[in-house]
């Protein structure tokens, strides 16, 4: 009985942290919005109050891009997930593997759990926040399709991640490298096509003091960048087939890659400037 009513009042907490969470989002978004003398809620003649609409979140949901209410969503379902599973997992549950895919960490069952959505929802909100408070907002919006796009995938990665502890930890035994190695892959590619596409700003892409400086040499350098990180998400899947080697497929191209775009772009800034 007092394991039964322990269980119940995490899920009670769970419910409330799900409720906590949307109103710190909500919250944050209105001041941001705010601050970029928008107002949350559309004006429009003969505006019929919230109580006959729907309540707030319906105004919410009006002023949300389509890429934020798919996050939220996919969030709210990880709290929910984990207020399910939480009766099945360990006082301890394992939350990190070793390169060999052995367990080399633990945590309480309550951040086993709980900690990735709050992770998610951080990243969420810094999301948000960089395309408005970047001096070239406005260059980001040239791009903001794949930027979003970028955003949903890091957050159904981490998401899989989570569901992949938690399948661990009720009993299943795999090898996490291996399946986590084709989710890397797929981010790793659409990571070049972001690149390939995005234009000059402080916060996204490969940011060098020369391809900040200079429009050509960002366009060039990301150009070639984004093939190259097109490839890292290919050569990474032969990791899949080396479980023992998995992340050196991984990390060894990344490293390669970012060493060679950097020493590209000083090079090009160099032509550039004659």
């Amino acid at each position: 009985m007092r394991r039964r009513g322990e269980d119940t009042n995490c899920r009670e907490s769970a419910k409330l942290l799900v409720i906590f969470a949307l109103f710190i989002f909500y919250k944050i978004r209105y001041l941001l919005n705010r601050f970029e003398h928008r107002p949350l809620d559309h004006q429009v003649e003969n505006k019929k109050p919230l109580s006959q609409k729907g309540g707030f979140l319906v105004e919410w949901n009006k002023d949300m891009r389509k890429s934020e209410v798919i996050i939220l969503i996919i969030i709210l379902s990880s709290f929910v997930v984990g207020a399910y599973f939480y009766p099945q997992m360990p006082e301890k549950m394992a939350s990190h593997w070793n390169i060999q895919g052995q367990v080399d960490g633990y945590m309480s069952k309550f951040w086993g759990l709980f900690l990735m959505p709050f992770i998610s929802i951080g990243m969420f909100l810094l999301f948000i926040l960089i395309p408005k408070i970047d001096p070239l907002k406005a260059n980001i919006e040239k791009f903001r399709k794949y930027f979003d796009g970028f955003i949903i995938l890091v957050i159904v990665f981490l998401f899989y991640i989570y569901l992949l502890t938690i399948f661990w930890n009720i009993g299943l035994r795999f090898n996490i490298g291996q399946l986590i190695i084709p989710a890397l892959a797929i981010l790793f590619y659409y990571c070049g096509v972001l690149i390939e596409n995005a234009k000059r700003n402080w916060f996204i892409g490969i940011r060098t003091p020369w391809t900040l400086s200079n429009d050509k040499v960002w366009e060039k350098t990301h150009q070639l960048g984004g093939k190259f990180f097109k490839m890292v998400g290919i050569v990474a899947l032969f990791g899949i087939f080396f479980p023992n080697y998995a992340f050196f497929f991984v990390l060894v191209p990344v490293i390669l890659v970012a060493i060679y775009t950097i020493i590209y772009s000083y090079f090009e800034y160099k032509k550039e400037i004659g």
